[in-house]
């Protein structure tokens, strides 16, 4: 029995020091917030080089694999690093050169038809939402008729961007 008592105590100490563990935590958040910043901003670089070279070295595997079959000789990690890097630059300004102005074209031409889409949305909330006001401020509608019309009027618009959700999550 004075086991139970002692395991009751000891439950209610570890609680309390839980509970105010958390509370320093709540009241130091900034703090600790900074600190977690100024930590992962000094391992970043540190992680990107690890990120980086997981990501290459299956390339300088296989660029020794060719060395040693072209030269029957066993290729040193520092030229097969050279060669995937010298890949992976190449492969980048492939894609600088090729890839990023068609994205470029498609942000301008976005911008270019923003104009036109706004124009496009006021003149919808000209004619269709002035309607819509003035039939709300005309007093011969009770709150069950408001009500109808506006879900009458929210459901396709609803409907459009639940489409357009589903696209997104398609895509990914």
């Amino acid at each position: 029995m004075k086991e139970n008592k002692n395991s009751k105590y000891k439950d209610i100490v570890i609680v309390g020091l839980i509970f105010i563990t958390y509370i320093f935590f709540l009241i130091n958040l900034p703090k600790i917030w900074g600190s977690v910043k100024e930590f992962s901003n000094l391992f970043t670089p540190f992680v990107l080089g690890f990120i980086i070279a997981y990501l290459i070295n299956p390339l300088i595997i296989w660029v020794k694999k060719i060395f040693f079959k072209c030269f029957k000789k066993t290729c040193p990690n520092a030229i097969g690093m050279i060669v995937a890097y010298f890949i992976v630059v190449l492969i980048v300004a492939f894609l600088c050169m090729n890839i990023f102005p068609q994205i470029w074209m498609s942000v301008k031409v976005i911008i270019n038809e923003i104009p036109k889409s706004l124009e496009q949305a006021y003149s919808w909330i000209d004619t269709e939402g002035n309607q819509f006001l003035s039939e709300l401020t005309n007093n011969k509608y009770n709150v069950k008729d408001i009500f109808d019309m506006v879900l009458n009027n929210i459901t396709p618009i609803l409907s459009n961007m639940k489409g357009g959700v589903e696209t997104l999550f398609y895509l990914f």
